[in-house]
């Protein structure tokens, strides 16, 4: 190849050298990443506040259930006090009343007594979901500042290659010029020859002493040039050399490191994607925890209609106007069943709303993914981890 030929494949490269630097560079920062970060633990305060409206719909449930039955216990205070002073005139009044009432505290009993252990165990299963996301939560933070550093370390090797790489360039383009000046040399050599034949009639030492000029020149010209053409040459094959070394050095502890970093990339979104799984699990768990309380107010709600209402129909010799509170009270008893379902069906509204926000607010750290990769294919295409990939000429 001609030193002219050598001094445009120089500027080519150094175009191409200029270019890459550019991209490599646009890799993030530590400083960058995290606060790209942020939008994990801000989800996880999202997280946090939807898994303390669920416990709070819990414990909301047990107070409405617990409050309509309070109401119950201070109907029966009453019926007891008026039973008592009915023995006097009718002790079957008295009777049946006694009867009635205890049939009442003993299934009230029971109903009170189911629902607080079914809420014991609700708590201690949504209890468990924040723990979980906060490993995840972690484990991203780390995985994502493990993948980065190994990336902006690809990135300061490229950095650091290419400028050894546009250093040797500009010694090659150096030499390239002086091989310039070497031509411009022969031509005035030709010009020599030129003048001295139009000297026909000048005397023949004259035409000898020219004659030797001219061949001292065109020696001279032609050696000026070859040292100037193997000096290029030379320049061109350190700058090679450079590249070479500098990619030996980025490979240093690993095979390839940017299938190293591709690989923790990898991991770090795998996990991404696992928290928003489990942020998406939440809104089964709510429905499912809100559903078993439910089950068991509406269980509870069955066992006191089914054992008050026939010990009501039996205390026929009871005044009516002693029965009525009771009748009364057991119908708001059931009738809280419905206040319940409606709680639980707003909150499970609540719940979707929140976790499609909180997923809203995770989704950008996917971007992150994207930026971290598009930075080692950068440093792929710029030689740092070996043989550029043939993808790279292409794009």
């Amino acid at each position: 190849m001609g030193v002219l030929g050598f001094a445009h494949g120089v500027s080519l490269l150094r175009e191409r050298a200029e270019v890459t630097t550019l991209h490599v560079k646009d890799a993030p920062t530590i400083d960058d990443v995290e606060d790209q970060l942020g939008a994990v633990n801000d989800t996880f305060d999202k997280v946090s506040d939807i898994v303390d409206s669920v416990n709070s719909t819990v414990y909301d449930l047990l107070e409405t259930f617990m409050d309509s039955t309070s109401s119950l216990n201070d109907v029966l205070a009453t019926l007891k006090q008026a039973a008592d002073a009915a023995a006097l005139l009718d002790s079957s009044i008295s009777d049946q009343a006694n009867d009635l009432i205890d049939t009442v505290n003993s299934s009230l009993a029971t109903a009170q007594g189911d629902l607080p252990d079914i809420i014991s165990k609700v708590e201690s299963t949504i209890s468990a979901i924040l723990p979980d996301i906060q490993d995840t939560v972690n484990s991203i933070l780390s995985e994502f500042l493990d993948a980065a550093q190994d990336v902006l370390a690809l990135s300061n090797a490229t950095d650091t290659s290419l400028l050894k790489k546009t250093k040797n360039l500009k010694h090659a383009d150096k030499a390239a010029k002086n091989s310039k000046h070497g031509d411009k040399a022969t031509k005035k050599s030709k010009h020599g020859d030129k003048e001295t034949k139009k000297s026909k009639h000048a005397e023949k030492a004259h035409e000898k002493s020219a004659a030797k000029a001219k061949d001292h020149k065109g020696k001279h010209a032609k050696k000026a040039m070859s040292l100037l053409e193997e000096r290029a040459l030379r320049s061109g094959g350190q700058a090679g050399s450079s590249v070479s070394v500098d990619r030996s050095v980025a490979q240093k502890g690993s095979s390839d490191p940017c299938s190293s970093a591709l690989s923790k990339i990898t991991t770090a979104n795998d996990t991404l994607t696992s928290l928003f799984g489990q942020i998406q699990d939440i809104n089964s768990t709510a429905y499912e925890q809100l559903g078993t309380v439910m089950d068991g107010a509406t269980t509870a709600l069955d066992t006191l209609n089914s054992t008050i209402a026939p010990a009501l129909a039996a205390a026929d010799a009871v005044p009516s106007n002693l029965l009525s509170p009771v009748t009364d009270a057991l119908d708001q008893i059931l009738a809280v069943g419905d206040t319940m379902t409606s709680t639980v069906n707003d909150n499970l509204a609540t719940v979707q709303d929140a976790i499609a926000d909180a997923q809203d607010t995770l989704s950008p750290v996917y971007s992150l993914s994207d930026t971290l990769v598009a930075a080692v294919t950068e440093a792929q295409c710029a030689g740092a981890c070996g043989s550029v990939p043939d993808e790279c000429s292409s794009s």
